[in-house]
């Protein structure tokens, strides 16, 4: 995650940052909720069809 975000490659952070630093980079990475709210549950094949947008 650090190395995609910073664009620093493995040996970059490995050698030149500090374990303290690392941990607060993650902490401060921005934090991803995957909630079940809004689910939608179809009735038969048709109704998904038509959901989406199939003719």
């Amino acid at each position: 995650m650090v190395a995609k975000e910073t664009g620093w490659s493995k040996e970059e952070i490995i050698y030149n940052t500090s374990f303290a630093a690392l941990q607060l980079m993650i902490a401060d990475a921005p934090k991803t909720s995957y909630s079940k709210k809004g689910k939608e549950e179809f009735e038969s094949d048709e109704d998904l069809a038509n959901w989406l947008g199939a003719e």
